[in-house]
């Protein structure tokens, strides 16, 4: 069983679709049919790209050699689609060639989740982290995702899970972001300043062990 975790189509050609293969939670491990979530997952073979509808499919990041390896988030630029940005265990690749060639942005473990500012492309959020891993937070990027800095002002300076993130369509300045722990929500935070300060908004457990 082949785990495809994140799926984009071209807004301007909608042929064009990128999938990324692989559901790993913790950094090196996933494991078909096991009940403990830590290791759980499914093996990946990196991103796949169709321009033809889905007709037929080609590889544009190889990880047929790193199979426990998975790919979390594709984003378009929306202003020019041959750019590409994706989410993955080893960190945030960047493509300028639609997909031709990647190159890694980012290394910290676990990139989860990607948003990029509806308005100003050049603005993009990554969730980062995981199970187990360093460097677990809200990172920011100003350049179009090849320069990332961690947000800290009002975010937990540690957590132990995933950390989701949406943007306000209406209002690119409003970020949320859902920030966990391995066992627990550590809370949902909010910004109205593109990222500069966060609040909390609850720290109840309010979505337990997702």
């Amino acid at each position: 069983v082949l785990g495809v975790s994140s799926i984009a189509i071209n807004p301007q050609n909608h042929n064009e679709i990128f999938i990324g293969t692989g559901e790993t939670y913790s950094y090196g491990t996933a494991y078909n049919g096991l009940i403990i979530r830590t290791t759980r997952g499914s093996h990946g073979i990196g991103i796949l790209k169709t321009t033809n509808g889905g007709l037929t499919w080609t590889h544009s990041l190889n990880w047929l050699y790193q199979q426990q390896r998975g790919v979390w988030k594709i984003v378009y630029n929306y202003q020019n689609t041959n750019t590409l940005l994706a989410a993955t265990t080893d960190g945030i690749y960047k493509s300028f060639d639609s997909g031709a060639s990647w190159f890694q942005t980012d290394s910290t473990k676990m990139a989860m989740d990607l948003v990029m500012d509806p308005t100003d492309t050049n603005i993009v959020y990554a969730g980062i982290g995981n199970l187990g891993t360093a460097g677990t937070g809200v990172y920011k990027s100003t350049d179009a995702g090849s320069t990332w800095v961690q947000l800290v002002n009002g975010l937990p300076v540690i957590n132990t899970g995933r950390t989701c993130i949406a943007i306000n369509p209406l209002n690119p300045s409003v970020v949320l972001a859902h920030i966990a722990d391995d066992l627990i929500s550590n809370g949902l935070y909010k910004s109205t300043n593109n990222g500069l300060s966060w609040t909390l908004l609850t720290g109840n457990d309010f979505a337990s062990y997702q």
